[in-house]
């Protein structure tokens, strides 16, 4: 029978104008494009980028296209360190022969990763997706070429003292790249529906079975049972040759098709990007909150829930997985490739063999 309170004196203090901009922002996005998958947006096409080129702007990115750059882009996580894979036993046998490279290199390459993964855990949203997609970019491919040089400069020089470290550095500054690809694209990937996550996924495996094809036709290049120190130099060069050309191909389709070109895409992003610009509305979604069961006392929790608290909160809802994943990781790089490395003949092929069972089975 009085005359309502503002907002602000209901909700303790905070702004009108932050309560409204709350409730309008806060809306989920559709169901169609969070179970769905592919819903029909994915048909219509954006207004013209003018980072494009002339003879490419107003095409339409179909369905199949969106699944193909989704693939394209996932590879390129994964196809760096699946190059690091198959030149073990160069490294380990000519450049850095009794050194144990194979179980060093895994340990320059999996605690700087962690570390990364955790850091961005915390302090990811400080960063857009775009700056972090660019930097991974550039640094792995930047790094590949690294591998190339430290591949040739090994092979004309003996100074195992001075390489091996520079070799362990590049490791660690792919893990760093690495890091910042995945929570870019897995997370773009997951706020788009399982297809868009699938495709992602199926990149990942592929990347594996690329650089196994690669390492094979090279090695029918160099000849059948050539176990030669140049023969495997050569090869290892290549297929870092042929990483760098792979992460520059899937740079273009990221930067120039994937995030500009696709309606759902570019929604999501933007979803994304009001996320990071407002951590109080990126909690609110974290927690499920929508306009519809939003209520005054949440808006008053949110303020006081902290990131380690809501990250908390999703590890007790996916804990059973994400074991199941560690578990999975932790048992392939406790064996692989440094124990694995020990059971294989000394023939080269074999050893390239055995790690293509992995890559081949692993996406089976």
């Amino acid at each position: 029978r009085h005359k309502p309170l503002s907002n602000e004196k209901i909700m303790g203090g905070i702004p009108d104008a932050v309560i409204s901009q709350l409730v309008s922002r806060l809306m989920p996005l559709s169901r169609d494009r969070l179970i769905g998958g592919f819903p029909d947006a994915l048909d219509k096409t954006p207004p013209s980028d003018p980072r494009l080129p002339t003879w490419f702007r107003g095409r339409r990115i179909g369905k199949r296209c969106t699944w193909v750059c989704a693939s394209i882009v996932g590879g390129c996580i994964l196809l760096p360190y699946n190059c690091l894979l198959f030149t073990q036993g160069y490294f380990d046998t000519y450049a850095f022969p009794g050194l144990s490279f194979p179980f060093v290199s895994m340990v320059c390459y999996s605690t700087p990763l962690l570390l990364s993964n955790i850091w961005l855990a915390f302090f990811g949203n400080k960063f857009t997706i775009e700056s972090r997609m660019w930097t991974s970019n550039v640094g792995t491919a930047s790094t590949c070429v690294a591998f190339i040089l430290c591949i040739l400069a090994s092979w004309t020089t003996s100074r195992e003292d001075v390489m091996l470290p520079i070799t362990m550095l590049a490791i660690a500054a792919l893990a760093i790249c690495c890091a910042l690809m995945q929570s870019a694209v897995l997370g773009l990937a997951g706020s788009m529906g399982p297809k868009v996550s699938a495709a992602v996924m199926f990149g990942l495996g592929m990347s594996g079975i690329m650089a196994f094809a690669m390492s094979l036709f090279l090695e029918c290049i160099s000849g059948s049972g050539n176990d030669s120190g140049f023969s495997s130099m050569f090869q290892a060069a290549s297929l870092f040759l042929f990483s760098v050309v792979y992460t520059i191909a899937s740079t273009w389709v990221y930067h120039c098709c994937f995030s500009c070109r696709i309606q759902e895409v570019v929604e999501v992003l933007a979803a994304l990007e009001e996320e990071r610009a407002s951590p109080l509305l990126a909690r609110a979604r974290s927690l499920g909150w929508t306009t519809e069961t939003l209520r005054a006392d949440d808006l008053l929790q949110i303020q006081h829930i902290s990131q380690c608290s809501v990250l908390c909160a999703a590890m007790q809802q996916m804990w059973v997985q994400a074991f199941n994943i560690w578990l999975n990781f932790t048992v392939t790089m406790a064996i692989f490739p440094g124990v694995m490395h020990a059971w294989a003949p000394p023939r080269a092929l074999f050893l390239q063999l055995l790690t293509g069972c992995l890559q081949v089975f692993d996406v089976c």
